[in-house]
């Protein structure tokens, strides 16, 4: 039998440009934009840390969950740790 797992998973988006120069600053979390989703514990394969581009850095408090799915691996970006995504792929038969 499959196990599930729940994660609170985030939508991330970029900030405005500044007008004078047109940088984009950088990434952020959407304010409430949390959600709790259940994954199959085998479906996880990979998790990542998240690198914003315009700010050139890794987005804190956030990491990449990569989930197969029919073939496609597709990335979430939730909350949880990378430690206890990590733990789940381990655990994975």
């Amino acid at each position: 039998m499959a196990t599930v797992v729940d994660l609170t998973q985030v939508q991330v988006t970029a900030e405005n440009p500044v007008p004078t120069t047109g940088i984009i600053p950088g990434a952020y979390v959407i304010p409430d934009s949390s959600s709790s989703i259940s994954i199959n514990q085998t479906s996880i394969v990979g998790v990542g840390y998240f690198w914003d581009p315009s700010g050139q850095k890794i987005l804190d408090g956030v990491v990449q969950v990569y989930i197969a799915n029919l073939g496609v691996v597709q990335p979430i970006i939730v909350t949880d740790s990378y430690a206890t995504i990590k733990g789940y792929i381990t655990a994975n038969p």
